[in-house]
């Protein structure tokens, strides 16, 4: 799914397994907060159930094209659904009250997970660390994997049609034209909180404001 929601107070979504198995996979459906209460419908007893607590919010981090930042997240919950049918997600905004028990509830019976993601605050790259902790059956022993790695992303800036290219169309480039601009030989870059641009040729980079 990626539905995304904004204000509704209530709001029913439906989801649809367009395969030929049993999906018993998590439903995604991206949401502006985290304070909504779960339910889902059973096409058994004809009922919605609450799975707010089985039901996971994970926050999104998002760089906009003028530089300004935004925040939302994912809703993910488990869901069966059998092969070519439609479910039902209602979903309910929470009063503070009902906000503050959850938080509360959520204090006292944290959910366990032997996987972790964590993001590490860095100037250059975004960096993370990951930690992964298992059991062997050989020796009855628990292990831990405990990994820091870094993500680099980079892109080039596209044709805007008007490069003069050699024996070129000079259309722009886009989604399924990879057309970089003719002058700019150098690549920007996710990773900075102000935009590189690096230059592969010279191996300097500059600041753009």
């Amino acid at each position: 799914m990626g539905t995304y929601l904004k204000d509704e107070k209530e709001v029913l979504v439906v989801v649809h397994n367009p395969s030929l198995k049993v999906n018993k996979h998590y439903v995604e459906i991206q949401v502006p907060d985290s304070s909504y209460s779960v339910e889902a419908w059973c096409p058994h007893s004809k009922k919605f159930y609450d799975v707010t607590s089985k039901s996971s919010f994970m926050r999104q981090f998002h760089r906009n094209n003028d530089g300004t930042n935004m925040t939302d997240f994912k809703l993910m919950l488990p869901y069966y659904l059998p092969p070519n049918q439609i479910g039902y997600i209602k979903l309910e905004k929470m009063c503070a009250e009902d906000m503050a028990k959850k938080e509360n509830a959520e204090k006292k019976y944290p959910k366990q997970s032997n996987v972790s993601l964590e993001y590490i605050e860095s100037t250059g790259a975004p960096k993370f660390r990951f930690k992964n902790t298992f059991f062997s059956r050989k020796d009855n022993s628990t292990h831990t994997l405990d990994q820091t790695f870094q993500v680099n992303v980079g892109f080039y800036a596209a044709s805007s049609g008007h490069d003069d290219y050699k024996d070129g169309s000079n259309c722009p480039g886009g989604a399924y034209l990879f057309k970089p601009a003719r002058y700019q030989e150098f690549q920007y870059q996710y990773g900075q909180r102000t935009v590189k641009l690096i230059d592969h040729q010279h191996s300097d980079s500059l600041d753009i404001t």
